[in-house]
């Protein structure tokens, strides 16, 4: 099955990508908040499809994580056109 190239260049299958989307809006919508892959999992699905989303969304710099006490937690970075996975720039006006 051909992938579209943006999905080849994130390392990610169609299905990822779904989840991908899913853990960037959870996360933009609670921008306050950051989570561990266990608290998301919960709401977002299997763990193991979760991570790989959650790598694809560090590596365009979309989240962030960090490792509290031994566990790794994401959070909302910046905003991003989920369509295309590229950066929404903000014009200065």
């Amino acid at each position: 099955m051909p992938l579209y190239r943006r999905l080849f260049e994130l390392r990610i299958s169609p299905e990822g990508e779904r989840t991908m989307r899913r853990a960037y809006h959870f996360l933009a919508e609670n921008r306050e908040m950051a989570y561990s892959l266990e608290d998301m999992a919960g709401e977002l699905g299997g763990p193991a499809e979760l991570e790989r989303a959650l790598l694809a969304l560090m590596r365009i710099m979309a989240i962030e994580s960090r490792e509290i006490r031994g566990v790794e937690y994401f959070a909302w970075l910046q905003e991003f056109d989920t369509g295309t996975w590229l950066p929404v720039r903000h014009s200065k006006v």
